[in-house]
């Protein structure tokens, strides 16, 4: 980059110095905007964008080896099943919002969208209507819960059964890495009653193991 600079600002002061003769036989500078002039700016680029790559790991650089850092990886997990339940106008039905409870169990912050959510209550699967959420940023050890929209008219008997699936993906925040997690569950409501506290009790238990892989 030096070597150039100074290459560069020789030849501008060459071109000052020294005069030829021009095809009307007047005597005239040269032009300063020859290719060694350009090849000078071309190389003093080439040098800056070299140096600048010492100091910024996002800028791409030929033939560097990049570690990448999988410390997020398992970090996003099932905390618990939970489940909202809400009275309707008829006595022996009601809407039940199935979800998870997310919880952050590594030490940084990450970022996890949710691709996919899949509920069947009684063996019948439910339309997905709007979410509450697709996304989140999670701090170390923080949770967050994400539900299915209301799913309404369902019997209270028998006990409602069901089986929730979800494919979620998740790195540190800005990171480049990425991870997709599936996972699906089994859940069974024992007890209804919308009246008492809590108005429900659940259980639940994995249906398919939690995987994660790289993306």
């Amino acid at each position: 980059m030096t070597v150039s600079f100074l290459a560069g600002l020789g030849w501008l002061s060459a071109t000052q110095n020294f005069v030829t003769v021009s095809k009307t036989g007047i005597l005239v500078h040269p032009s300063s905007w020859q290719w060694p002039f350009w090849v000078c700016v071309a190389g003093f680029l080439i040098g800056l964008y070299i140096v600048l790559t010492t100091y910024h790991d996002k800028l791409p650089m030929f033939g560097r080896a990049r570690p990448i850092d999988h410390s997020s990886m398992y970090s996003l997990a099932m905390d618990n099943f939970v489940c909202s339940i809400a009275k309707e106008d008829d006595a022996s039905t009601i809407a039940i919002s199935p979800g998870i409870c997310f919880v952050n169990g590594g030490p940084s912050i990450i970022e996890y969208e949710i691709e996919k959510f899949d509920v069947t209550i009684n063996g019948q699967p439910a339309e997905r209507g709007q979410p509450n959420s697709t996304g989140a940023r999670l701090l170390p050890g923080h949770k967050k819960n994400y539900r299915h929209s209301a799913i309404r008219h369902t019997p209270i008997s028998p006990p409602p059964t069901g089986t929730l699936s979800y494919q979620v993906v998740y790195g540190p925040s800005g990171g480049a890495s990425r991870y997709r997690r599936k996972h699906a569950v089994n859940f069974s409501i024992l007890k209804v009653d919308p009246a008492s506290e809590p108005p429900a009790l659940l259980d639940w238990e994995d249906r398919e193991p939690e995987t994660d892989a790289v993306i």
